[in-house]
């Protein structure tokens, strides 16, 4: 009698397609199976209620966060996203605990189509404790490699003391911090992964190169149809992950492989991609009505949203541009996140913050802070328009010796929020409250070029550095006049727009310089971005300005 494989999953209404068609694949591979789905919302749970079927063993959420209580404690103080990320671990235990028959048990995204039997997969696991699957980047894509090694979406675990640890480690992490941003080594539920080779004996990684085949790999080995078989670098695919593919009509939609860099018609065996992608779309458009999918699962990409992250505005600037800035509930809110991870990160070897651009800042505005400080003063601060306080909380952590008397001037909204989670600092919603005295250090980060009168406020700025002025993020030109853009942000936790100047380099040392300002150094070109029309394109450059010698 063949062994029954037992597989678990989760999804909301919006990926109920996608489940069904995991489900009915696993069917078509011939393997005796069950599929527990977690279903995320009573939409989705009175769908499976209505069926009568051996093979799917539907849970409602309500029934998880009943046996896990510890799931209702983080519920309110996550994302819906990072909600369902949590789940992971959680849900396998509680599967492995309400059904004492399950010996080994496989974790599967919802967004998964299998193309041969998972057999040729449990063959190469054999008795291991745990297996994971890696994402196997392309070179191209080797950038992601942050976002982790391996895929969260084949896990298994066989019921044994290692598996177990590693289960309950998994579930204990994920409700401790699980978020769909970067915070240093950690990202969402998938970054745990990375350290389990090593942490785990007789783990099994997974190197069939037919498991797993994606957008993030399906550049990296050929791939060819032979005797009515898909082939990828010679192995049969076991299953492809359909990630980022989107539904934008009745029979429409987007495939996103350009946002991993994948441009089909040079993949090896590029007709291939049709076959796989077609008769997927087409299983869509038959089990749902005109719909827009939300992503479940999403490793971020470099996916350009629909407009242009970067504008040029021929027309200057518009008092009545639609640019929100930091005045989004949302954004707020991921101001707020991103700095409880460097609260965190006190009496931790972690970096100073959960990203590289903020910890690249907080190093270069450290060696400002050190040149600026003198052992006998507090060593008084000035950010302006620096959001809740991070660089506060980051330049006390970076410089524990050093004593800061910070001050940060923000929107009204953002001054209370942050006067609230960084009680040190003194909070200023206005500029005659934020320019009402000197301060040692002066930083103006990504803000200089959000104002319409930058040179009025460049003097106020130099007015207020008593030894030191830090600009970042200025966008600068060289062979053309200063001219206006549009900044359009979508992060996975908000979106939200600014509008700014491309700032004509000479023009600006020359403004800087008329203020009394020598300029002492420029800091590393910080990124290039491309401004659609611009008539050049600017970079993100940082300085520094010295009063006197310092």
């Amino acid at each position: 009698m063949p062994r029954t494989h037992h597989f678990y999953t989760y999804f909301d209404r919006n990926y109920l397609p996608r489940g069904l068609i995991l489900r009915n694949s696993l069917r078509a591979s011939g393997v005796a199976f069950r599929l527990h789905i977690l279903c995320l919302d009573p939409a989705t749970a009175c769908h499976f209620a209505a069926e009568a079927s051996g093979d799917t063993i539907p849970v409602p959420l309500a029934e998880l966060e009943a046996a896990d209580p510890a799931l209702a404690a983080v519920k309110s103080q996550r994302s819906t996203a990072s909600y369902y990320f949590t789940l992971t671990g959680a849900f396998g235990r509680f599967l492995f605990d309400r059904n004492p028959a399950i010996g080994q048990l496989t974790y599967l995204d919802a967004d998964i189509q299998f193309f041969g039997s998972p057999e040729m997969v449990f063959e190469e696991i054999g008795n291991a404790p745990v297996a994971i699957v890696p994402h196997r980047f392309s070179d191209r894509n080797a950038a992601k490699r942050r976002y982790g090694l391996f895929n969260v979406g084949w896990i298994t675990w066989r019921r044994h003391p290692v598996g177990f640890a590693c289960l309950d480690d998994y579930r204990a992490q994920c409700l401790e911090w699980c978020h769909d941003y970067m915070d240093g080594d950690r990202f969402a539920d998938q970054r745990y992964l990375d350290v389990w080779p090593s942490v785990y004996p007789g783990l099994h990684v997974i190197a069939h190169k037919g498991a797993n085949l994606a957008p993030w790999n399906l550049d990296s080995q050929p791939l060819e149809l032979r005797d009515g078989r898909i082939l990828a670098d010679g192995q049969p695919l076991v299953f492809y992950h359909f990630h980022r593919l989107r539904q934008t009509g009745a029979a429409a939609f987007e495939r996103n492989l350009g946002d991993y860099l994948v441009n089909p018609a040079e993949v090896p065996g590029s007709a291939v991609v049709e076959a796989i992608y077609r008769p997927y779309e087409e299983q869509l458009t038959r089990l749902s009505p005109l719909a827009t999918f939300a992503t479940v699962r999403s490793v971020p990409s470099c996916a350009e949203p629909a407009l242009p992250a970067w504008e040029y505005r021929p027309h200057g600037w518009q008092p009545e541009a639609d640019a929100p800035g930091w005045n989004v509930p949302a954004a707020m809110d991921a101001l707020a996140d991103r700095l409880a991870i460097v609260q965190r990160r006190q009496g931790t070897t972690l970096p100073v913050a959960g990203d590289a651009r903020t910890t690249a800042e907080t190093m270069v505005l450290g060696y400002a802070a050190a040149r600026a400080a003198t052992p006998e003063e507090p060593l008084t601060v000035l950010d302006w328009h620096g959001g809740l306080g991070i660089h506060q909380e980051a330049l006390d952590l970076l410089l524990p010796r050093i004593r800061f008397e910070h001050h940060c001037r923000a929107t009204p909204a953002l001054a209370e929020r942050g006067r609230s989670l960084v009680p040190q600092a003194a909070f200023h919603d206005s500029d005659a409250a934020a320019f009402a005295r000197r301060y040692d250090l002066v930083i103006a980060r990504g803000s200089l070029h959000q104002s319409e009168h930058w040179r009025e406020d460049l003097r106020r700025l130099a007015a207020a550095a008593g030894k030191l002025l830090v600009v970042l993020r200025l966008p600068v030109v060289s062979s053309v006049p200063s001219f206006v853009l549009l900044h359009r942000v979508a992060a996975a936790d908000y979106t939200t727009s600014w509008q700014g100047w491309a700032v004509n380099l000479v023009e600006f040392l020359k403004a800087a310089a008329d203020e009394g300002l020598e300029f002492d150094r420029q800091m590393p070109v910080e990124e290039m971005p491309c401004v659609q029309g611009a008539p050049e394109q600017p970079e993100l450059r940082g300085f520094l300005f010295r009063r006197g010698a310092v």
